[in-house]
């Protein structure tokens, strides 16, 4: 079931997109996401790495590509669902120029090994149907972010493709574009205590190009941009600000450079990080009175992945609940992404996984059954 007020009073007003809209308590679409009295809060859901295809493509072509969320909670009754999407769509399927290509394993759309002037390396190149966009939609998605590694990798015109269709879809994109303003741009979410502007980085040195002033790529996280942003959620009378951030190392815990980008985020006045990348789950802490979540792990992530028992498959659907006074309260329900073991299909943790794997995220959150519950 659908929130109407989600999608009926969606308007596009370029150059920036604004929502606008009161605040809904439902009570039954998201189960097990929802508290069980009602809030008084505007809950904003955030959806970890995420890209439909690859290795389930044929399941996928067969029974829809809404199959893939199946097994998930409804995200209908937040107010806003903010997904971090990692791969063009589009029927384009071509290879990045200058590489020489010697070897394509069995999964044509995801990994080849390349010779590069530094030498071999394997890239893991994405691409994933239109068709996608659509079925993200349908699950309650609004935004999606742009602004990773895998942004160009069908190049400016696979990305021209991705815009288009999730313009297509009423999804709107942030954090790579055909320039560097629309890179940059926010979304703009009029809440009941006040704009909230979401901008989206990708770390510096990942295989999307920079956007500049007349080519396309992402919105790089660098000081520049930072402040940049800060000031033009000024402008646009913003009293909150977010930063969702493709950084950190692969299959990982968080890195120092990852520290030190939260700290310069907290400096420049951003209220809440969102932090992607790594696919596994990474800790949450508050810096100054900044909540960083440092990474999301995996959503619906259809590519074998690299999990072990040292690095065990699981992501987290996050809930923030944004009050008068800012980011108050994250809900977090753990999710089984490993697709050797959900074979494609996420699915919640029961509730003694879920402590577990919440209690490395933070001593700090109580739970409430399979739910996470952080407050400060």
């Amino acid at each position: 079931m659908m929130n109407p007020w989600k999608r009926a009073t969606r308007k596009i007003l370029p150059p920036v997109l604004v929502i606008a809209g009161v605040l809904l308590i439902a009570d039954s679409v998201m189960a097990t996401l929802a508290p069980e009295a009602p809030h008084d809060g505007y809950e904003i859901t955030w959806l970890g790495d995420t890209f439909l295809g690859d290795r389930a493509e044929r399941l996928l072509e067969e029974n829809g590509y809404g199959w893939a969320f199946a097994a998930l909670p409804d995200v209908a009754s937040s107010d806003l669902t903010v997904v971090n999407h990692q791969a063009p769509l589009t029927v384009r399927n071509e290879l990045p120029d200058g590489v020489d290509v010697f070897y394509v394993p069995d999964s044509p759309l995801a990994r080849y090994r390349i010779r590069t002037s530094q030498g071999t390396v394997t890239r893991y190149i994405h691409r994933s149907s239109p068709a996608a966009a659509e079925a993200l939609a349908e699950y309650g998605v609004d935004i999606a972010v742009l602004a990773n590694n895998h942004a160009m990798d069908q190049g400016p015109e696979g990305l021209q493709d991705t815009l288009q269709a999730l313009e297509t879809a009423g999804i709107a994109a942030i954090g790579a574009g055909p320039n560097r303003d629309s890179a940059l741009r926010p979304v703009i979410e009029e809440s009941p205590y006040g704009r909230v502007a979401v901008f989206a980085f990708g770390e510096e040195g990942g295989t999307s190009p920079d956007a500049t002033s007349q080519s396309a790529g992402i919105c790089v996280l660098n000081e520049t941009n930072v402040i940049a942003a800060r000031d033009m959620a000024r402008e646009m009378g913003a009293e909150w600000t977010v930063a969702v951030v493709r950084w950190g190392d692969g299959y990982a815990d968080v890195v120092l450079s990852q520290e030190k980008w939260a700290r310069l985020l907290a400096e420049n006045d951003f209220n809440l990080v969102v932090g992607s990348g790594p696919h596994v789950l990474q800790r949450i802490e508050i810096v100054g009175r900044m909540p960083v979540i440092y990474s999301l792990g995996n959503f619906v992530f259809n590519t074998s992945g690299r999990f072990s028992e040292a690095v065990p498959g699981y992501g987290a659907m996050v809930t923030t609940v944004l009050g008068p006074r800012g980011f108050r309260e994250l809900r977090l329900l753990p999710i089984h992404v490993d697709n050797s073991i959900v074979l494609y299909q996420p699915r919640p943790c029961d509730r003694e996984v879920a402590r577990q794997v919440l209690a490395a995220m933070s001593p700090d959150i109580d739970m409430d059954g399979a739910v996470g519950v952080l407050r400060w």
